[in-house]
């Protein structure tokens, strides 16, 4: 049997450590800033959740991005946006950029995981963006211990 965890927090990508954003060059940009109260907000919402690490293996993760907001432009581009809910997110942030804050806020060494499962990326409604890790029974009844 696998549980879901529901972590209600909108899914932000990793910032890039090397070329126009190193971090020495954006130490001060506003984008490395908001990566960083990310990271810190997720690991504090996966504690509340009792991640304190993750198992070994995570059957899957699903990110739901909120589509840009809907209220905005005509009654075409308002239908076209609200069309793509629950429908896969094809655009930036790039999934690997995603899941790479989730395993680094859940705890200080992530090398032991070797199974990720299902990823995927979709398209929610505004302003509703939550991460959902799915994980066996037995992981979760091991992490609140």
């Amino acid at each position: 049997m696998e549980i879901d965890i529901l972590l209600n927090i909108t899914p932000q990508g990793a910032v890039r450590s090397n070329g126009k954003y190193s971090m020495y060059h954006a130490t001060k940009g506003n984008r490395v800033r908001k990566y960083v109260r990310y990271k810190k907000d997720l690991s504090i919402v996966m504690r509340s959740q009792g991640i304190e690490n993750l198992p070994d293996e995570i059957e899957g993760i699903t990110f739901y991005l909120p589509i840009p907001n809907p209220e905005v432009g005509s009654k075409k581009i308002k239908a076209e946006k609200l069309s793509r809910i629950n429908n896969p997110h094809q655009q930036k942030p790039d999934i690997d950029n995603l899941i790479k804050p989730i395993l680094d806020a859940s705890g200080k060494d992530d090398s032991h995981i070797w199974k990720l499962g299902e990823v995927k990326k979709i398209w929610t409604e505004f302003g509703k963006g939550r991460t959902i890790i799915r994980l066996k029974e037995k992981y979760v009844l091991s992490l609140q211990k």
